[in-house]
């Protein structure tokens, strides 16, 4: 248990996505042509706005995947999610609780600020969120033994 353990995303998490916007790329284009031809242009910024805060998301994980990138790194210090773009030392962690894949709760938030780069996060998770969540779905492999090995090490090394 000593070594760093990486836990890389689910490949198949690509697959929904994909065909979403094969089902849903055709009706949505006639919306979006419709709306230009009737000079409603307020309302096409607004479809193109609501599918672009969506597609953000969906984009940057099939990115991860296929670039093969970890999406959570665990050591001794600290933990390091790529969802959420930060380290969290273990100290850091007040308790850890299983909630649809697993759930953090921090005891200082504020120290973990200067890594959030996004201010509309940072206001998120300083103010309104109680903790940070690692969604089960992402991750590659058995969730349910990750859980377990993010609790041994925060047990093992939350007072080091």
């Amino acid at each position: 248990m000593d070594g760093m353990r990486i836990y890389k995303y689910n490949p198949y998490f690509i697959l929904p996505i994909i065909l979403s916007v094969l089902l849903l790329g055709q009706p949505v284009y006639s919306i979006f042509n419709k709306l230009l031809n009737y000079k409603d242009y307020s309302s096409a910024i607004i479809l193109v706005l609501v599918i672009d805060y969506f597609l953000m998301f969906f984009i940057r994980h099939i990115y991860y995947v296929l670039r093969g990138t970890p999406a959570i790194i665990i050591t001794r210090e600290f933990i390091f999610i790529e969802k959420n773009g930060y380290t969290i030392a273990w100290r850091d962690i007040e308790s850890i609780d299983k909630v649809q894949g697993l759930r953090m709760s921090l005891r200082t938030t504020w120290c973990n600020w200067p890594q959030i780069k996004n201010p509309i996060v940072r206001i998120y998770y300083g103010y309104i969120a109680s903790g940070i969540s690692i969604p089960g779905i992402l991750i590659a492999g058995d969730t349910e033994q990750m859980s377990i090995t993010i609790r041994d090490y925060y047990f093992k090394y939350r007072y080091d």
